[in-house]
């Protein structure tokens, strides 16, 4: 999904904030998407991590 690719694109400029929205979104219009829900779950550890 480009929506993902993009959300990876903001992750390696460091917008990781950007991204994580991005990933909300496509989790509202597909809540079943499960690489989405990983891609989440990565923006989260990572954000705790900082």
């Amino acid at each position: 999904m480009s929506s993902l690719n993009l959300a990876d694109l903001y992750r390696a400029l460091g917008r990781e904030d950007e991204a994580q929205h991005l990933i909300r979104v496509v989790l509202k219009r597909e809540p079943e998407h499960a690489m989405a829900h990983h891609a989440l779950g990565l923006s989260l550890l990572r954000r705790h991590r900082a």
